[in-house]
């Protein structure tokens, strides 16, 4: 296929594929006409899957998304989260077939990495995408059972020696609040019509502004709806008209838990840091598997929701006046998971402070546990610097796993 992006290309060959990339172009002919579609330009920086501009029958853009086959079930993981949220907080999903592993999307803008917006914005952004997608299990869907190995390809590897126990937070740091977010002074009210800025806490007496997240700490006022993403405050009635969002029943548990993804994690750390030369420090592989383990011990069935499983700003495209999610990977998992992913990102940011500054940010914003954010972040930043290592995305691979040096060693 010509406009194929040659990161899929490579993914398809190693994943013993050859024969779905001969098929290709006969597979996207066959999807657009039982969907009736108009085909258009390939997007060029595909890598997971092939993806293509396409018009419908109706002359409505749409994104059409043709997984490649490997090992695993991304494809359904992805159509779970997608059925799931509807359209909200993640891309709308308009057709499926899973057997195929193609998706019919809805086309959204460019990506939030590439509109140059400042990192405290993108933090709050992302931050208020991944708890808009958060809804507790379907009631009908048994709860997943964390005894059960990874839904993965990774072999079992090795085991290393007994990793040291894992630091507790710190104390507050002295570094202003505002290297992380901007906030009001005190005393002062947000201007009429002004969103208010993370952190700050609600004047008294004063409405909440539209659009803004309602602050850790602070009581709703009242006739106030709470706004998407927020966390009910402690002793706070549910809005009229507001419940939790839930999704259809499902019969089966479809999505890996979290303590799946520990398992995965810490699976994939165990294989592959040797075999990339120890591009980190032992200290530091072993610290993140710490960490893994503790949440998977730490997973409660009664605590998971969904998760999107990939918060980042390449994965935040444009919708309308806001951004919506892409590419979700999926599980049932503590929300602390999310935005433990968040703790990977912008690691020259992250480490320009007190590191802890950040976790403990996320949990203000969100109403969660400062230190499960922390291990999440120390596992996957791990995981994720060698992943990127072993496809070859640099410097931001070394920028990570430099990051888990310097925090390791702190």
């Amino acid at each position: 296929m010509k406009n194929l992006p040659s990161p899929v290309r490579e993914k398809a060959l190693n994943a013993g594929a050859e024969g779905w990339l001969e098929s290709l172009p006969d597979l996207v002919r066959e999807l657009c006409e039982r969907w009736d579609l108009t085909p258009g330009e390939a997007f060029p920086d595909g890598t997971e899957a092939y993806v293509t501009a396409v018009t419908r029958a109706d002359g409505s853009p749409a994104v059409l998304k043709l997984h490649v086959p490997r090992p695993g079930h991304a494809a359904r993981h992805e159509i779970t989260v997608l059925r799931l949220t509807a359209g909200v907080g993640c891309a709308r999903l308009l057709a499926a077939d899973e057997s195929r592993g193609a998706l019919l999307l809805e086309r959204l803008g460019p990506a939030m990495s590439g509109l140059s917006l400042p990192q405290p914005t993108r933090l709050a952004l992302l931050t208020d995408l991944a708890a808009a997608i958060w809804r507790p299990i379907p009631p009908a869907t048994p709860a997943p059972d964390p005894t059960l190995p990874a839904d993965s390809s990774v072999p079992a590897a090795p085991p290393f020696p007994a990793a040291p126990p894992l630091p507790t937070a710190p104390p507050a740091s002295t570094v202003p609040s505002s290297r992380i977010a901007p906030s009001l002074p005190t005393g002062s009210s947000p201007p009429i019509g002004s969103p208010l800025p993370a952190g700050s806490p609600l004047p008294a007496g004063s409405p909440l502004p539209a659009g803004s997240p309602l602050p850790a700490g602070s009581p709703l006022p009242a006739g106030s709806p709470l706004p998407a993403g927020s966390p009910l405050p402690a002793g706070s009635p549910l809005p009229a008209g507001r419940s939790l969002p839930t999704g259809p029943s499902l019969p089966s548990m479809p999505l890996p838990s979290g303590a799946d993804k520990a398992v995965q994690l810490s699976s994939y750390m165990r294989l592959k840091w040797d075999g990339l030369g120890r591009p980190c420090s032992r200290a530091a592989v072993d610290q993140a598997l710490a960490a893994a383990e503790s949440r998977r011990r730490a997973h409660d069935p009664a605590r998971a929701v969904l998760n999107h499983g990939d918060v980042h700003q390449w994965n935040a495209l444009r919708a309308g006046d806001g951004f919506k999610l892409v590419d979700p990977d999926g599980l049932w998992a503590e929300p602390e998971y999310d935005l433990g992913v968040l703790m990977r990102e912008d690691p020259l940011e992250l480490m320009a402070g007190n590191p802890w500054d950040r976790a403990r940010w996320l949990a203000a914003r969100t109403g969660t546990d400062p230190v499960a954010i922390w291990e999440w972040g120390l596992a996957e930043r791990v995981n994720t610097g060698l992943v990127l290592t072993a496809v070859g995305l640099q410097p931001l691979a070394a920028q990570m796993l430099a990051a888990a040096d310097a925090v390791t060693s702190a």
